[in-house]
């Protein structure tokens, strides 16, 4: 038994009550209360000085993929691109390390987040790689260079409709719009032993610790992943609480879906206090920084400038009918799981709120707690329609920070006022649940979606971006609602509120000592808050150490 005193406790219960202490037994909280009466009632637990330090509940991960970010940089350090030049850099020097026909591929690189905010051309691929295939992939669009084109790999995309073409010319521009993932699991790429998999993952799991992280959603690509995780767990190595998304990609119909389910040994929101099972995931569009999301109009004469091509009357990429989608939609419920979908365009969001809308008249969904996966522009009507239905709404902060001025290009200051309106959502009664998508690199700040909790907590507050902007302010959250959106809230998506989120009695032990206070710090310190202890079970997994 364990008592911390003298803390600046944010309990996050009910009544959003502080206090200066709690005790610890057996993994749980076992008492919540002030200093005084805590160390007169338990004179024989060990003390532990907090110095006056703020406490938070453990961080829960809201949406994020560690096993596939466990291993991207195991062989060599993945570039941030930032600019043209550093991309054509990039390649000058793979180009002469690598045997001609040798591939060259880069897993996660956005034109939009270019400076000169426009795709390479396929001269330039040419010209700085004529012999060697070169694919840069952002997740629902990729670009590819001739020698590529040329490659038996990419044969049965040559004549799809995926594969973008001059309007004037016929011939193609190099960008394919698919799921980038499929071209990926093609190349030849590093093979790792299954214990170098393992240590890879808690090796991310401690990354993960030390941004007081001690939950995550992860979302699995396969189910021999999902070994992995069972694994570290009946080891004793898993230390980070995983609520597991199992992805379909773009599988239909009832019988695919049912015979893909049936081998897991748990439905959703059944396992371990270290394991357990979530929805099961689809990608129903593409995303905003290709010009793939479904959104309510096309995309316009910027965006083909911008990301490389194609019709004018382009809306984005839908892979779900209706039909196709309702039917997955109740093959899962009737498995077992529930089931969340990757949508990042306003259209794509109604057609999903379509099918839980329909499920909903033979299905009552309001205790399925289905959620929103992105989502990024949301109008009142489809707001309205989540709150009757008890719809979550998972987000991600780290979008607005390096995308929006992007977006503004694009689409212009009136269609983006649907752009992440947090304000409104929290206004409604929605229920916000905040992660990264961290899926590429291992540092916090500098990965593609970077996962690090106060930086998005940061942007929810400030609504202020990487390059200085401030977004819609009035959309800004305060410090409090934007701390539930990381631990509370998603507590309640994995339906674990009653184990997790807040320090009250009887639920996990899992915290995070800051270096300073969250709540009354200038709002420019709050990404860089560090924290200094990390616990989960009451174990604690991380401990800052001076240099």
């Amino acid at each position: 038994m364990k008592i911390y005193y003298n803390g600046r406790i944010a309990t996050l219960d009910s009544l959003n009550s502080t206090a200066t202490a709690f005790v610890v037994d057996k993994g749980v909280f076992s008492a919540v209360g002030n200093c005084s009466e805590l160390l007169a009632q338990f004179p024989a637990a060990e003390k532990i000085d907090l110095q006056g330090r703020c406490v938070i509940p453990g961080i829960i991960e809201g949406h994020c993929h560690p096993m596939l970010a466990s291993t991207s940089e195991l062989m060599d350090e993945i570039p941030n691109l930032r600019e043209l030049p550093q991309l054509f850099d990039w390649l000058r020097r793979e180009t002469k390390r690598l045997p001609a026909g040798s591939w060259i591929y880069h897993p996660m690189c956005f034109p939009t987040r270019f400076r000169e905010m426009r795709q390479p051309t396929l001269a330039e691929l040419d010209a700085l790689s004529p012999d060697h295939p070169v694919l840069l992939n952002g997740s629902f669009a990729v670009m590819v260079n001739s020698a590529a084109l040329k490659c038996e790999l990419l044969e049965d995309f040559k004549g799809s409709p995926a594969l973008v073409r001059d309007l004037t010319t016929g011939q193609p521009t190099g960008l394919i719009r698919l799921f980038g993932a499929i071209l990926m699991r093609r190349l030849p790429r590093p093979q790792y032993a299954r214990e170098q998999r393992l240590e890879a993952l808690c090796a991310m799991h401690r990354r993960y610790h030390v941004q007081g992280i001690t939950s995550a959603n992860e979302s699995l690509y396969r189910l021999e992943e999902f070994e992995i995780y069972r694994e570290l767990h009946d080891a004793g190595r898993l230390t980070l609480r995983t609520y597991l998304n199992i992805m379909a990609g773009e599988h239909k119909g009832r019988e695919t879906v049912q015979s893909l389910l049936a081998p897991l040994p748990w439905k959703t929101r059944q396992g371990t206090e270290f394991l357990r099972m979530g929805p099961f995931k689809i990608y129903l569009d593409g995303g905003i920084l290709t010009g793939t999301a479904f959104l309510d109009e096309p995309w316009g004469p910027r965006a083909l400038e911008v990301l490389g091509g194609g019709s004018p009357e382009f809306r984005g990429t839908i892979n779900y009918t209706p039909d196709e989608l309702f039917e997955v939609l109740e093959a899962a419920i009737d498995s077992g799981f529930t089931l969340t979908a990757h949508v990042t365009g306003g259209g794509g969001v109604t057609r999903l709120l379509d099918a839980f809308e329909r499920l909903d008249r033979t299905h009552p969904v309001r205790n399925l707690r289905l959620t929103v996966l992105h989502g990024n522009f949301f109008t009142r009507a489809n707001l309205e329609r989540c709150l009757r239905m008890n719809v979550s709404l998972d987000l991600q902060p780290g979008w607005l920070y390096l995308d929006t001025e992007a977006m503004l290009d694009i689409l212009g200051p009136a269609r983006m006022e649907s752009f992440h309106p947090w304000r409104m959502m929290q206004d409604m009664g929605l229920r916000l649940c905040a992660g990264s998508d961290h899926m590429v690199k291992f540092d916090a700040n500098d990965s593609m979606n970077p996962y690090n909790p106060f930086l998005g907590m940061a942007t929810l507050i400030t609504r202020r971006t990487q390059r200085g902007l401030v977004f819609r302010p009035e959309q800004a959250l305060t410090r409090l609602e934007a701390l539930r959106a990381y631990t509370v809230n998603n507590a309640y998506k994995s339906g674990e509120e009653k184990e997790k989120g807040s320090i009250e009695p009887g639920k996990y032990a899992d915290f995070a000592v800051l270096d300073r206070d969250y709540f009354s710090c200038p709002e420019n310190d709050i990404a860089s808050i560090r924290v200094l202890k990390t616990v989960v079970g009451g174990r604690t997994v991380y401990s800052h150490k001076e240099p």
